[in-house]
């Protein structure tokens, strides 16, 4: 049976498929909103909020550093995880976010690090452990992941363009770490948004940090008021030093029928998009990571005229 096509909670459905998180600093990175008492925090400002709250948050922030420092995954120091590079910056969420991740480290003692650097290495050994119990001669499987709103019309000119000049794939920078789905999983609609864009990508087993079925929903001794992680959600590690995968474009499909059919229209959206474009590996990278854009696509009349060449 190939079990890439069964559910996550049917591939690990047994006890020992489970990992007790013991560090509750460790658990609350990982989870949503956790009340934390244990680590000095008053009545008023005990409120930690981790990954599955959102990527912009404290424990995402711990939960790359606790990657730094237990699994040795680096970034070089020029291109950093978007979001801790965030911190300092001009906006206000950032501000709020650079405050509350110093007040946090303030608190938690080296003691406390020291366990969440320890858990977090006996995670990641249990869940390759499980993965190479339940796919013994696999290294790799696939997984999706959904794209909406302006970062899937933003793809949808990349593919547009990388179509256009003729190449098989496009550059696309992605954080230290990324949540999936499993194919079977229906964690999105496709009616929720028209314009959805789901990448199906090839995953290296051993790049998987943890999922959803693989850790146990409560720890004795501590109290949440919701799981860890999202149902069917998988956490995989970007190791790449510069955050830049190579996609092929056979891995981007699009629910909605989308036609290539308006390259101009495409291109000159893409060109007045804030979003980075990763289309061209030998374009300049500049300081700020956006590559430069394809060379402007040729006007109608080129287009004739080079149609009109292929025959005479």
């Amino acid at each position: 049976m190939d079990k890439s096509q069964l559910l996550q909670q049917d591939i690990f459905n047994k006890p020992e498929d489970k990992y007790a998180i013991s560090s509750q600093l460790l658990r609350a990175c990982i989870g949503g909103s956790t009340r934390i008492t244990t680590l000095g925090a008053d009545d008023t400002e005990n409120i930690f909020h981790g990954f599955q709250y959102s990527k912009k948050s404290i424990g995402y922030i711990f939960l790359c550093t606790l990657l730094y420092n237990a699994l040795h995954i680096r970034r070089y120091p020029y291109k950093t995880d978007r979001i801790v590079a965030s911190l300092g910056s001009s906006a206000f969420t950032d501000l709020t976010l650079h405050h509350n991740v110093n007040l946090w480290h303030q608190r938690i003692t080296p003691q406390q690090w020291h366990e969440a650097e320890e858990d977090i290495k006996g995670l990641y050994g249990h869940v390759q452990k499980r993965l190479s119990i339940h796919f013994p001669s696999q290294k790799t499987i696939y997984l999706k992941r959904h794209i909406q709103g302006k970062y899937a019309f933003a793809l949808k000119s990349r593919y547009c363009q990388a179509k256009e000049a003729g190449l098989s794939f496009i550059l696309l920078e992605m954080d230290l770490l990324n949540s999936y789905m499993s194919l079977p999983d229906y964690g999105y609609s496709y009616a929720q948004d028209r314009d959805m864009v789901v990448l199906t990508i090839e995953i290296n087993l051993e790049d998987i940090l943890y999922c959803h079925s693989l850790i146990r929903p409560y720890s004795e001794g501590f109290s949440y008021n919701a799981e860890d992680t999202e149902e069917g959600e998988w956490v995989v590690i970007n190791r790449t030093c510069d955050g830049v995968i190579k996609l092929p474009l056979d891995a981007i499909s699009f629910p909605e029928p989308y036609k290539v059919k308006n390259i101009n229209h495409h291109w000159y959206e893409a060109h007045s998009s804030e979003i980075p474009c990763y289309i061209r590996p030998e374009a300049y990278v500049g300081i700020t990571h956006i590559l430069r854009y394809l060379q402007e696509p040729p006007s109608g009349l080129k287009k004739l005229i080079q149609t009109v060449k292929r025959y005479f």
